[in-house]
């Protein structure tokens, strides 16, 4: 009985240091991830308002009233 109950702790004990160690890794591909976004977005913040993404459709929509002769101005 007794060497049943070691081998039962033996396992719960690996099985824990399966955990600690998975665990250890998803933090640090956390952090890798979080720095890169973070580095990132300074980046993109630091861009002329111009190269955001969001604003190619206000340019397309400029452009297309420039075309029509609609732009307000003219």
């Amino acid at each position: 009985m007794a060497q049943r109950y070691e081998a039962l702790e033996k396992r719960r004990n690996m099985e824990v240091e399966g955990y600690k160690t998975d665990i250890k890794l998803l933090r640090q591909r956390f952090k890798g991830c979080r720095e890169a976004t973070i580095q990132g977005d300074a980046e993109h913040r630091a861009r002329p308002r111009s190269c955001y993404s969001g604003c190619s459709a206000a340019r397309q929509q400029k452009d297309t009233k420039i075309s029509r002769g609609t732009e307000p101005g003219e």
